[in-house]
């Protein structure tokens, strides 16, 4: 949620983060789901707003629960990008009034 660019073609600190974590994870063995497991949990705690309202989108608008959610579609470019998740995620939070904006804060720059 942070550059908008995948793993494969990554700009900042997260994306080389989380390309270490992957590569990481297959020397190990890791399957492929169990690397989007661990690529949404590390995600999620780098850009915890972001997850919550994700989760929240879910709930409240697809009626399924955080953990029953396939980390293949979490980690998609629909929901893990910025462009993305502001299209699919944060326009829907906002134009339900589940979360009021937030007045300045930061960001990556991006």
């Amino acid at each position: 949620p942070c550059c908008n660019n995948s793993t494969f073609f990554q700009d900042c600190n997260h994306g080389s983060a989380l390309l270490g974590l992957l590569e990481l994870g297959a020397a190990q063995g890791l399957s492929e789901d169990e690397l989007y497991r661990e690529a949404l949990a590390f995600n999620s705690h780098w850009f915890p707003h972001n997850y919550i309202q994700t989760a929240l989108y879910f709930k409240v608008v697809k009626n399924t629960e955080w953990e029953n959610i396939d980390p293949k579609i979490a980690m998609s470019k629909d929901f893990s990008s910025i462009s993305g998740w502001r299209a699919n995620v944060n326009s829907e939070i906002q134009k339900l009034g589940l979360i009021p904006e937030r007045q300045g804060g930061a960001g990556c720059g991006v």
